[in-house]
């Protein structure tokens, strides 16, 4: 009877250990969990901070970069009195060239309207071997009816808009000088004397700060 007894008290301790080993493991697989947790939060903390700061470091190399002296004009190449967003042209310059933007800093619209396209401290996609010391400017428009014969189809509100930006840009960038597309490669674009016309605008000259 005493060994009966004795037996079912070491059964009864063994549960009892059986039962705390459980406790101790289902504890610790929950502590693990949650240092699991905590090492994901960390590296997406990590992850999201390295993002960030790297972005910081390009977009300050590209702004230090940059010194514009150019601001060259572009057309749409799109038939006279054809309207073309500035969505329409970033999807042409994204999905159908690949970039990772539209190429232009400024579109300007049939009725006048200025668009803003990249921010004047991004190097733009419009001037092969001048984009990092250029702004590039567009009008909507460029072409006869015929979709393919270069014409000056500016409107007078196009024209009025494109002095007003040019002036402003200019009154920045005191060293840059107004041209067209033409003037850099083998292209009709921006199917007028761009550098003639705005000639003036290039010459003129502003007191620098000391």
């Amino acid at each position: 009877m005493l060994k009966l007894f004795t037996s079912i008290i070491m059964v009864s301790s063994w549960m009892g250990d059986i039962k705390m080993y459980l406790l101790n493991v289902s504890a610790l697989a929950i502590s693990m969990s949650h240092i699991d947790m905590i090492l994901k939060i960390i590296l997406l903390v990590f992850s999201i901070g390295y993002t960030a700061q790297r972005w910081w470091m390009l977009n300050k190399e590209a702004t230090k970069k940059m010194k514009i002296d150019k601001l060259i004009i572009h057309c749409s190449a799109t038939r006279e009195g054809q309207h073309i967003s500035l969505e329409t042209i970033r999807d042409w310059h994204v999905n159908g060239r690949g970039w990772s933007n539209v190429g232009y800093h400024y579109i300007i619209y049939l009725d006048g309207t200025i668009k803003k396209g990249r921010a004047d401290n991004i190097p733009g996609a419009h001037c092969k071997d001048f984009n990092r010391k250029s702004l590039g400017i567009c009008y909507v428009g460029g072409v006869e009816e015929d979709g393919k014969t270069p014409k000056d189809t500016r409107t007078t509100k196009q024209i009025d808009s494109l002095e007003s930006l040019l002036l402003t840009l200019k009154a920045i960038h005191t060293d840059s000088t107004v041209h067209g597309h033409r003037d850099f490669s083998n292209k009709a674009c921006p199917s007028f004397d761009a550098t003639e016309e705005y000639s003036y605008i290039s010459e003129m000259q502003y007191e620098k700060d000391n």
